[in-house]
């Protein structure tokens, strides 16, 4: 069981980590993919949609982080729930088999 604690606490850290990456920096990656957006205008863009876009392609970003870090927060909540309860229960099983071993004695 430890070894599956373990395991989903590094899963937990990456999406947290990752997702408060994404968070802090949507700002950044929107503004560098609407600039790419812009290049690829043959044309070219009016400055109102241009700034649409890099409000959405930031809104974007923002949402897929808070995403991974709710997945990453709601993973490790269980993750805690499971071994506490998965711990008591194998510590009064073991009680128990103690027990019966004594009455037989």
């Amino acid at each position: 069981m430890a070894k599956h604690v373990k395991g989903l606490t590094w899963l937990v850290l990456l999406l947290m980590l990752a997702g408060l990456i994404l968070i802090f920096t949507s700002v950044h990656f929107g503004i560098a993919r609407g600039n790419s957006w812009l290049m690829r205008q043959v044309e070219g863009s009016d400055s109102e949609i241009y700034y649409m876009v890099i409000e959405t392609y930031t809104a974007s970003f923002m949402m897929i982080g808070g995403i991974l870090f709710g997945a990453g927060l709601l993973i490790g909540i269980l993750t805690f729930f499971t071994s506490v309860l998965f711990d008591e229960a194998e510590e009064s099983s073991q009680a128990e088999l103690r027990l019966k071993e004594n009455e037989d004695a």
